[in-house]
Parts: structure tokens; sequence; C-alpha cells
């Protein structure tokens, strides 16, 4: 990374740390899979599902009395459901800030980071900081916007995290970094030690 680039990614990520500083308002920063995930919902909604529900709506009304119309009723709900959906996700990705690259140093936490932490117990939980659009805490991903994320940036391995819960106030010890996730890691394993198992057979011929 040049230092241009190297001034333009501190500069991007010193602002995400200063929106995230304070204030109520979602932040907007996404990563690129996180915003293709929004943009895809958005042309099914629009493309999809809504001509199928609108399709539905026409064949009901042509049934006869709306007003008793379950199917024709139900189909009215859905369609401005599904307009208040288009809506949304139309006004937010266009607010969205896709945040695609690394930092210079990737023993630092930032936005995007995977981050291995060490509990008093000695069990490793993973999180991924990521933005609230995209906040997931079945996958660990957690937004940018929560106490726990805003305690992670810019720590790094080793470090202590305090994090004030409700009830509690929790201490973690970082015990890795990284900004690839872990399918890529493993994967890039196993390529290692296929080719470390082929050497060595090949040094026993």
């Amino acid at each position: 990374m040049s230092r241009v680039g190297d001034r333009k990614w501190y500069n991007s990520q010193s602002m995400i740390m200063r929106r995230t500083s304070g204030g109520s308002k979602a932040s907007p920063y996404i990563t690129p899979e996180g915003y293709r995930r929004l943009a895809d919902e958005l042309s099914y909604l629009w493309k999809t599902k809504r001509p199928k529900v609108t399709q539905a709506v026409a064949e009901a009304a042509a049934m006869g009395d709306r007003s008793e119309n379950a199917e024709y009723i139900y189909g009215k709900k859905q369609l401005r459901q599904i307009d208040a959906k288009v809506r949304f996700l139309t006004k937010r990705l266009g607010e969205l800030v896709v945040v695609d690259r690394k930092p210079a140093d990737e023993s630092v936490i930032y936005f995007g980071a995977w981050v291995d932490l060490q509990e008093a117990s000695g069990a490793i939980c993973r999180y991924r900081i990521v933005g609230p659009d995209e906040s997931d805490a079945d996958k660990g991903h957690i937004s940018i916007d929560s106490p726990m994320a805003k305690a992670l940036l810019r720590k790094s391995e080793g470090d202590e995290v305090v994090v004030k819960r409700p009830n509690d106030t929790a201490i973690f010890i970082v015990s890795a970094v990284s900004y690839e996730s872990p399918a890529s890691q493993n994967n890039r394993s196993d390529v290692s030690r296929s080719r470390a198992t082929t050497a060595r057979k090949t040094q026993e011929v």
C-alpha cells in the first residue's frame, strides 16, 4: 500500500472512530459482503417478490367483494410491507460507505477485523466488527456501534479489554487479530498441509 493509500485509509478509519464515539445515529459503514446482501435483498423484493404479490392481489381483486376477500386484504398488506422495505433499503444503500480495504497495520483492531478474545475462564470467543446493518449474534458479528466493538477498536494482541455490561463488567484478553475470514485461513492451512505432504512424499521417492 502506498503512502497516499495509507493516508486515505487512516483518514477513513479516523472518521469511523469519530462517528462511533458519540451520537445515537447508526454508523454508515458496511463490509462488501454486507452491502451485497442488502443490494441482493432489494433486487429480490423489487424484481421478484413485488411482481408476484401484485399479480396475486390482482387475481384476488377479480374474485369479487374486496372487503371480505382475505387473500386480497393479505396481499395489500404484503405490498405495503414490501414497499416500506424497498424505500428503507434504497435510502440506506445510498447512505452506506463500503469499507473494502485492510489496514496498513493488520495487528490493530479496526472495522472488519476478526478478533479472538480470551475470557476469564480461559474460553476463547470470536467476534467480527461489522456495520449495524449486518450484525448477527449467531455468527459473532457485532455492530461497530456496540459497547464491545467500541472497547475493541485500536487494541492489539495481548491487550486487555474492559467491557461494561448492564449488570457487570467483563474483562477479556485479545488473543488474535485477523482481517481474513476463518474459512480463508482454513483453506490456506489445508493448502499448506497438502504441499508439505507432497514435498515429503517426493523426498521419500
